[in-house]
């Protein structure tokens, strides 16, 4: 098996004429002739190796096998055609807020309206309402006492 060292050796006259006579562009630097050669070499070699195996111990093929495994492709694709057609029939008998419940726990998601407010409160930094009242109410008591005012019950029912 030549290599590509074998090739360098040559100049690069010697290595056109060779590209010449396997019918190969002669154009190029010399790394590109040897390159070119060296892959023109290992594609003869792949064909003689081809050609030099006999056909003859190749492994006769079972007659039997295909059709067994085209039974069990058979079955295997009936299965999953089955288990389709029932996840279609029972999620066509589904309510809607079943199916809503059912994508949430399939995605990861709330399904709640309430759940849903809170969560994009949440991810765009909303304050929570009743936190807000919370802090409103304290406020106003503190405000209450450092002035000495004295808040009624409906003030207080207020907040």
């Amino acid at each position: 098996m030549a290599t590509l060292k074998d090739f360098m050796k040559n100049s690069v006259v010697e290595l056109r004429k060779k590209c010449e006579e396997k019918g190969l562009s002669k154009r190029g630097l010399k790394a590109e002739l040897a390159k070119r050669l060296l892959e023109a070499a290992q594609a003869e070699e792949q064909q003689a190796e081809e050609q030099a195996v006999p056909e003859a111990t190749a492994e006769p093929e079972d007659p039997v096998a295909p059709e067994v495994k085209e039974e069990e492709v058979a079955n295997v694709i009936e299965d999953a055609d089955n288990g389709a057609e029932e996840e279609e029939k029972a999620y066509e008998e589904m309510t809607e807020e079943e199916k809503i419940l059912k994508r949430a726990e399939r995605f990861g998601t709330v399904s709640s309206d309430q759940a849903k407010l809170k969560m994009r409160a949440l991810r765009f930094g909303i304050p929570d309402k009743d936190k807000i009242k919370a802090e409103e109410k304290a406020k106003m008591e503190a405000r209450a006492k450092r002035f000495g005012l004295v808040m009624s019950d409906e003030e207080k029912a207020k907040l």
